[in-house]
């Protein structure tokens, strides 16, 4: 399958090996001898392409998805400017958020705009904006969403961590890696090294690739990818912003459980 390809294409071929695909969706993706099976996360389950090895994955719907949502609600405006500038208005919708405190000004936002995921005590939790007021001004909003993304995923890291030993290093691909600030966001978050390579958006194109040579005998084994893939840049914690976000992390946290009771409530507002 192209999860298993894409596990392969980002270099996933020992124990304990992680890479995260941020794209409209997002996902951690774990290489490991056995099936990590757990009821509280869920994890969803491949077989690797590697002989004996399995690839499990925990995500959430709405990721990139969230952040254009954004774009298109709140910063529709900044479309006009980025043309003008020859700019990419999601560049500029990173710098405004840069712009921000660490911790939106007080503000969270749950990702859930594609309903919750298989993590959640409730998958039919929706998104939701904590702590607005009048104080809170569009910067916040962007950078909240941002957080937002990464503390879910950070929660879900942490969980597997408790399942599998994990390697420090991330590999980050999709087309939420290609932004610096957000790598950066996530190194604080997770207090992890998250990795670039030039695979970016390709690795599950480059996974099949690598199937389709050592399967014609072109290559010996599956360990040819990684002479494939190299690194461009690599974004680490910075222990200001990670002392900020480790107090920051368990009220999220919290966020989920409340949303979660609520969620039933808000779905008979829908009735018909």
């Amino acid at each position: 399958v192209d999860n298993s390809c894409m596990a392969l294409g980002a270099g996933n071929i020992r124990e304990g090996a992680i890479y995260l695909s941020l794209g409209s969706s997002a996902w951690l993706a774990v290489s490991s001898t056995q099936p990590i099976v757990d009821l509280s996360i869920k994890p969803f389950v491949f077989a690797h392409v590697i002989p004996h090895m399995y690839t499990s994955a925990t995500s959430i719907f709405a990721a990139g998805s969230s952040f254009r949502w954004l774009r298109d609600v709140v910063c529709s405006d900044l479309r006009t400017q980025a043309h003008a500038e020859q700019r990419d208005v999601y560049d500029i919708m990173v710098e405004l958020a840069m712009q921000s405190e660490v911790g939106a000004n007080g503000l969270f936002f749950n990702p859930s705009l594609a309903g919750g995921s298989a993590a959640y005590p409730n998958p039919r939790i929706r998104g939701a904006f904590l702590g607005l007021d009048v104080r809170h001004k569009r910067q916040d909003v962007i950078r909240a969403v941002l957080e937002g993304i990464t503390f879910d995923l950070c929660i879900m890291y942490e969980k597997l961590a408790q399942l599998v030993d994990l390697e420090e290093t991330i590999l980050i691909v999709g087309g939420g890696s290609n932004s610096p600030a957000w790598r950066q966001l996530f190194a604080d978050v997770f207090d992890r090294p998250f990795v670039k390579a030039n695979v970016g958006q390709d690795a599950a194109s480059l996974g099949a690739a690598t199937v389709a040579a050592v399967g014609s005998g072109l290559w010996p084994d599956f360990s040819m990818v990684k002479t494939l893939i190299e690194q461009q840049a690599i974004a680490r914690p910075e222990p200001e912003r990670v002392a900020i976000y480790r107090r920051l992390l368990p009220v999220y946290e919290q966020t989920w459980a409340l949303l979660s009771e609520i969620a039933h409530l808000m779905e008979q507002t829908q009735a018909h």
